[in-house]
């Protein structure tokens, strides 16, 4: 930021002062000095430590900061020119470190401009490792997808956590790292700081645009790349809330100055405004050099993060996604974000799942580290479905199979079936049994399951529902266990043909019902998995109008009532058992157990709808090492949700009984 761009004390001191002088002649007025201002912020008795440290004790989910420590570093960024919202970047003196901070206020430069020495009050707060660096928050975020991220500030959270320290300000030649190229700018370890890149140009699509254009708003912004002299790009990025987004994308030559940030994995390069942060050094421009290749004759040497390639070849897929196999077998994955491959047609969504296909990908090599696993996966990434050419398909040939006759020797990773039988239920999952007992899981992509019918749904619960699918055969390994699932791995809900319902589900259904009564048992439940004794297991069980939804326990220990059962808790994983009657039910019945040796009473109560109801229809008081039955009256007739939840203890709920 230029010296016009003070703080809004120095501003609004400066406007007092002259508004005191225009009104009376008193020469002798001053305006507070730094020390001054010192004096009102609070005194702090913890301990400052250092970025990495506060890093250190980040994780991928957001996590309260306990420890009685702060950080001190410089901003970085603006939101003056309205490219950043809602959020500063901080940097470390060392220029080694940066983190950024969600607060809910707009105008944030007028109390933390540019250069200004911050410090950060960290004990209360949250923090988490997102997006390639360390987030500061308050308290969780989470999204209409339940994705869950750092919540900003209010006001009068940041007004005790974040303070101006009122020094001089730095001035941006003293904040900017030392120049930087782009491929070695592209790491964590840069993310939320500000760089300087040398030399660079805008790719020629983006010469005559403005830096946002009105058809990216879904986006809320606008994406070109910059290139430099290499042809090693990086994603120039553009809210479309920017103050400049009808000014003309500049040309030239360019020194540019930003704040490096990450989305996913895509790095990203933000400015903020283009009069202090772009300058025009020479003519002319980097060329964003495209490189021909074919999978067949490439190596694992032609793959170099940032190269913009057209790469030809044939499709192979791996767990039911696109890659490029290369000559000495390195994999490359054909990838778009999420944003890109939504927009795309299904045409071409249905062509990147035939094994064999022939396509041009126009895009640029990009690594992906998963921050679960470690693992590092080889991408093309394109940005439209016009960088997708599809070539010859090949006749697919669909193999039918009947479940009672195929064997381990029929299942063939990617071979396209027609597959006929009946649904074993394992683990509230729906899989088919081979004759020699091989279990093969029916599956789709969560895109795929979320918009199939709620009466498909219901069926794939059925234990002994007829039913054919046509999918392909695809491994999924686990990537926390090494355990290698046997998938048919379907794409539509018209892959998926159902026959005969099994009668009243042969008195086997998925809760473990006995024939011809409305009764959950719980008996087909596996109580032997890895977490079973944990309140977090998750499952959803049928029978006939009724659906079971439960988050609870599933070992027993020694308090099962009769056989297996569910067992609830007051506990951070807010367990309940929920069920759904869908056409009505008059009665409801169950059995109820203390389970442990707390000398308390448990306390089990029963609400009128969903997990996070609070209208109660009964409440039980049950003592230590005492069981029971419990009936209530509901007399409903249309559809109805009953949560079963625990407010004080262990109890064990088994066998519940319903009359309709």
């Amino acid at each position: 930021m230029k010296l016009k761009n003070l703080t809004l004390m120095y501003g609004v001191l400066l406007l007092s002062a002259i508004g005191f002088i225009s009104c009376v002649k008193d020469t002798d007025y001053e305006l507070p000095n730094l020390e001054d201002l010192k004096k009102n912020i609070p005194a702090f008795d913890g301990k400052i430590v250092t970025f990495a440290q506060a890093t250190a004790s980040a994780t991928t989910d957001v996590t309260p900061y306990t420890s009685n420590d702060a950080i001190e570093g410089y901003v970085v960024s603006s939101d003056e020119g309205g490219n950043f919202y809602k959020k500063i970047y901080i940097q470390n003196a060392d220029k080694t470190a940066g983190v950024s901070v969600s607060i809910n206020k707009s105008g944030l430069y007028t109390e933390f401009p540019v250069g200004a020495k911050v410090q950060i009050r960290l004990k209360g707060l949250t923090t988490q490792i997102n997006n390639g660096g360390l987030e500061i928050g308050y308290d969780i975020y989470t999204s209409g997808s339940g994705r869950k991220s750092v919540g900003q500030m209010a006001e009068a959270i940041y007004k005790k956590h974040v303070y101006n320290m009122q020094e001089p300000l730095k001035k941006r030649a003293e904040l900017t790292k030392a120049d930087a190229s782009i491929d070695v700018l592209k790491t964590n370890e840069n993310v939320n700081q500000l760089i300087t890149l040398k030399n660079v140009s805008f790719e020629s699509s983006a010469s005559g645009k403005t830096y946002h254009i009105a058809k990216n708003d879904p986006q809320n912004g606008t994406n070109y790349n910059l290139i430099d002299s290499n042809g090693k790009t990086i994603t120039f990025r553009t809210s479309k809330y920017a103050k400049f987004i009808n000014e003309p994308v500049a040309s030239g030559l360019l020194e540019v100055t930003g704040v490096l940030t990450k989305y996913g994995s895509t790095y990203q390069f933000m400015i903020n405004n283009p009069q202090e942060d772009i300058f025009v050094v020479g003519s002319g421009g980097n060329s964003g050099t495209i490189t021909e290749l074919e999978d067949s004759k490439a190596t694992a040497s032609d793959y170099v993060v940032g190269k913009k390639v057209k790469l030809h070849g044939k499709i192979v897929l791996e767990q039911n996604k696109p890659y490029f196999k290369f000559s000495d077998n390195t994999m490359v994955q054909i990838y778009a974000p999420k944003a890109v491959f939504d927009k795309i047609s299904q045409e071409a969504k249905d062509k990147l799942k035939i094994e064999g296909q022939e396509i041009t990908v126009t895009g640029t090599f990009e690594d992906y580290t998963n921050p679960k696993t470690g693992v590092t996966i080889k991408e093309i990434v394109y940005s439209q479905e016009a960088d997708l050419v599809f070539g010859t398909t090949p006749n697919v040939s669909i193999v039918e199979l009947e479940d009672s006759k195929a064997t381990a020797s029929d299942y063939v990773v990617g071979k396209k079936v027609k597959l006929h039988g009946k649904i074993v239920i394992e683990q509230n999952k729906p899989y088919f049994k081979f004759s020699d007992n091989t279990m093969v899981q029916i599956y789709a992509p969560k895109a795929v399951f979320d918009k199939i019918s709620q009466e498909v749904k219901n069926k794939l619960k059925i234990q002994g529902q007829e039913i054919t699918v046509t999918g392909t055969f695809e491994d999924y390994t686990n990537s926390k266990t090494g355990v290698t699932i046997k998938e048919i791995v379907y794409s539509q809900e018209a892959d998926l043909v159902f026959g005969t319902a099994p009668d009243n589900n042969n008195g086997d259904n998925s809760g473990g019902g006995s024939s011809g009564s409305n009764i959950f048992d719980f008996e087909s439940l596996n109580n032997t998995i890895a977490d079973a004794n944990k309140y977090s297991n998750t499952g959803s069980l049928t029978n006939g109008n009724v659906t079971l939804h439960y988050k609870a326990r599933l070992d027993m220990d020694k308090f099962a009532i009769s056989g297996k059962g569910l067992m609830l808790n007051f506990h951070k994983d807010n367990p309940y058992i929920k069920i759904t009657f869908s056409k009505g039910v008059k009665t409801l019945k169950f059995k109820h157990k203390a389970a442990y040796t707390s000398s308390k009473d448990r306390n089990l109560v029963i609400y009128s709808g969903a997990e996070d109801s609070d209208t109660k229809l009964d409440e039980i008081k049950i003592a230590k090492d005492t069981s029971g039955t419990h009936t209530i009256e509901i007399n409903k007739s249309e559809s109805t949700t009953i949560t079963l939840k625990s407010t004080q203890g262990q109890i064990v709920i088994d066998d519940i009984e319903w009359t309709e």
